[in-house]
């Protein structure tokens, strides 16, 4: 019997470790996106969908490697009974693939000092994602915008018929139109990271020694909503980050001091653009409300302070708490998703304007 269960035991984990190889080598290999050379705004489209494929790519290896685990752990405190195998490696999977990942990060960590850092390291780079998909949507969002344009340029020359131009048109529309899919499907996926986080961020403010802090938990949820309702409230602003005019700043058509001045933003004067770091260095391109669009001296512009009013609240509260730390983190993670989601909203509004 024992000698049946070891067999069984080997072959599961010897199944998982081939699944890990191929994830790392072959079929799992999700990534690399190439642009298309007969499409001008292909690179911005590949930056997208690689993006979306990669979070694929790290979900599949996560629950991989967590079935190794959970397979190993299930044989060894069972003696290797079989039934337990399987249910740790399929534990070890859902572990791995996201759920209980406070728990998992605690117990992988020296302490829980190590476990918050662990955490922030992987919120910082789920922002800094979010940011380049922002980034890449944008600048898609524009290139195709630029190649509707040129298109009733060439009408207006006389260069093509009408037909000919409503035809390329519908196409360009088209394109737009696959790649906010390909959008919304990545913001799923940031949706499930933020949720994992907050689950998180809960967990260890419940778990923490000060019993002030612990019944500091319920904050989180309530700051969630705030910030989701928050954008809602801006759900009618044009694509990209909010931001404020430190100071009364000229606007350009081109990311240098030479650009032609085409608008002014006035102190205190919101206006939306795209995530740092930005296409052209300490030059940021934005859209005010009307419609008008140009470039900003990145210096003379701040994100939304709103962030900064929440990170406050929960510095107040969580105070001398490793958690504090994380939970501002994870408000300006949550913030930036949901300015991302704002940006697909706002993107699939201007496809109309691509319109002959």
């Amino acid at each position: 019997m024992i000698s049946s269960a070891i067999r069984l035991s080997s072959a599961t984990l010897v199944s998982c470790f081939f699944l890990v190889s191929c994830a790392n080598t072959g079929p799992l290999n999700l990534t690399g996106a190439s642009a298309d050379p007969n499409d001008k705004c292909g690179v911005y489209a590949a930056d997208l969908e690689n993006a979306d494929t990669l979070y694929s790519r790290a979900a599949i290896e996560g629950g991989v490697a967590g079935a190794v685990g959970g397979a190993l752990l299930g044989g060894l405190l069972s003696g290797w009974d079989t039934t337990a195998i399987a249910a740790g490696a399929g534990a070890g999977a859902v572990i791995g693939a996201g759920a209980n990942y406070w728990l998992a990060t605690n117990k992988a960590s020296q302490n829980i000092q190590a476990a918050h850092t662990q955490i922030n390291g992987d919120m910082a780079k789920s922002s800094k994602d979010i940011d380049n998909a922002t980034a890449s949507l944008i600048r898609l969002k524009r290139c195709r915008a630029d190649e509707a344009k040129a298109i009733k340029a060439r009408h207006k020359a006389s260069l093509i018929s009408k037909e000919q131009a409503k035809e390329e048109i519908t196409e360009v529309k088209s394109k737009l139109k696959e790649e906010v899919k390909v959008a919304r499907s990545l913001e799923e996926n940031f949706a499930k990271e933020q949720e994992k986080y907050k689950d998180a961020l809960k967990e260890s403010i419940k778990s923490d020694p000060n019993e002030a802090v612990r019944a500091k938990h319920t904050e989180i949820d309530t700051i969630t909503q705030q910030i989701q309702e928050d954008a809602e409230q801006q759900g009618d602003e044009p694509a990209g980050i909010i931001y404020y005019a430190l100071r009364e700043v000229n606007v350009r058509d081109e990311a240098n001091l030479t650009g032609n001045i085409v608008g002014k933003l006035k102190a205190r004067q919101q206006v939306c653009g795209e995530p740092e770091p930005t296409e052209f260095k300490d030059w940021t391109y934005i859209t005010m409300r009307d419609g008008q669009e140009g470039y900003v001296s990145s210096r003379f512009i701040s994100e939304s302070e709103e962030v900064k009013k929440y990170q406050k609240i929960v510095t107040r509260s969580l105070k001398g708490s490793p958690a504090s730390e994380t939970a501002q983190t994870y408000i300006e993670t949550t913030h930036k998703k949901e300015s991302y989601s704002r940006t697909i909203d706002a993107v699939e509004r201007d496809i109309n304007d691509l319109s002959f």
